[in-house]
């Protein structure tokens, strides 16, 4: 009896300290370099949120003009009134060996700096209205805030891919379905 529960506390204590679970962007490798912002702080002086986008999900075709609402919310008892810029960056990620829930990001390009001038009021708000210039070259992108003393937030990520296909099929392949048996 001692022995299946011995071996049963082992098995749990191993089996606990396995997580099989994709990491959040900002745990990825190399993110903070990347995207220039800190994480884990206890508070910022201001967090920023995606409030309206001119494509669902933040998916754009070729040829889609991207645009934004954010609100941006003053975490400090004084005001801010910054000029600031809001920086987009063409990003991608890579796997590591050995380690399939810990993707690597890596900055392919800085694409562009819009300048904002941002006032907000102490414990505010205010919104921003923005229309980056997109690339047609397909991949990831990201729009990062930089209020200078006030630090940096990621605002969004979003896609620019190919067009879907819109005609319904009736037998739908995946992409390994329709091989063959001999490939």
């Amino acid at each position: 009896m001692s022995r299946k529960f011995i071996f049963l506390i082992i098995s749990f204590l191993f089996l606990s300290g396995l997580n099989a679970q994709m990491r959040a962007p900002e745990e990825w490798l190399n993110y903070e370099s990347v995207m220039e912002v800190t994480n884990g702080q206890r508070q910022y002086d201001f967090d920023v949120y995606c409030i309206q986008s001119s494509a669902p999900a933040n998916v754009f075709w070729p040829g889609e003009k991207a645009r934004f609402a954010f609100q941006l919310v003053n975490n400090t008892n004084t005001p801010i009134s910054v000029d600031a810029k809001v920086e987009v960056i063409q990003y991608g990620s890579k796997g590591i060996p050995n380690d399939v829930w810990l993707p690597e990001i890596v900055k392919i390009a800085g694409i562009e700096s819009i300048s904002v001038r941002v006032e907000i009021s102490a414990n505010g708000f205010a919104n921003v209205d923005l229309e980056p210039n997109l690339p047609e070259t397909f991949g990831g992108y990201a729009l990062v805030f930089d209020l200078g003393k006030y630090g940096r937030r990621l605002a969004t990520s979003l896609i620019r891919t190919f067009k879907a296909n819109p005609t319904a099929i009736q037998y739908p392949k995946q992409s390994l379905d329709d091989i063959g048996a001999i490939f």
